[in-house]
């Protein structure tokens, strides 16, 4: 399970996932991971995932990731 949490703003839904841990699986920030939490009917209903990245992730210097799956 992935604990998650989820806001509402500018007409967006957005899936929350704290990473500072590091103990979720890095495949957590896959396209293929934010397409299933978003799913409408089999995931979270989201429009995108904000991952919180601990410090030193790998990439640019970044405190979280946005990922919003594309349509297919």
């Amino acid at each position: 399970m992935l604990p998650f949490a989820k806001f509402h703003g500018l007409g967006n839904d957005m899936a929350a996932l704290d990473l500072r841990r590091g103990d979720s699986a890095p495949s957590a920030q896959s396209e293929a991971a934010a397409r299933a939490l978003c799913d409408r009917h089999h995931g979270v209903s989201a429009d995108g995932v904000l991952a919180i990245l601990p410090a030193g992730a790998p990439g640019p210097t970044r405190a979280c990731a946005c990922s919003t799956p594309t349509a297919a």
